[in-house]
C-alpha cells in the first residue's frame, strides 16, 4: 500500500533538474489543471469519489508552491504538492538572484 504522494503541475519536469526539488518523475502525479483538492484526496485513495471528499472538507483549490502534508487518514499518508506559479514554469530564472 502507497503512504506517500507527490502531487506536481504539468512543466515541471522540463525544468532544468535542479528545480525539481527532489520528486521524481516515475513517482508523480501530474496535477491536472481542473483538479482540486477533493481530486488529490481521491488520488490517495482517502475517499471513493470527489464529491464524498468535498463533502469531508476538501473542496479547497491545491496551493502554489510547495506543500507538505503529513498524518492524513487513519494510514498516516503523506502528501507533497508542487506547484509552482506559471511565471516560474515560462522562464525558470524567475525568482532567481541573477
Amino acid at each position: 500500500m502507497k503512504l506517500e504522494f507527490n502531487f506536481v503541475k504539468p512543466g515541471v519536469f522540463d525544468l532544468p533538474e535542479t528545480d525539481w526539488w527532489g520528486f521524481e518523475r516515475e513517482d508523480s502525479i501530474e496535477i491536472q489543471s481542473h483538479w482540486t483538492m477533493a481530486h488529490l484526496a481521491v488520488e490517495m485513495d482517502l475517499f471513493p469519489s470527489v464529491g464524498q471528499a468535498r463533502k469531508n472538507g476538501w473542496d479547497g483549490t491545491i496551493p502554489e508552491g510547495c506543500t507538505e502534508k503529513t498524518k492524513i487518514g487513519k494510514m498516516n499518508k503523506s502528501m507533497f504538492i508542487h506547484n509552482p506559479s506559471d511565471e516560474f514554469i515560462n522562464d525558470s530564472n524567475w525568482g532567481k538572484d541573477q
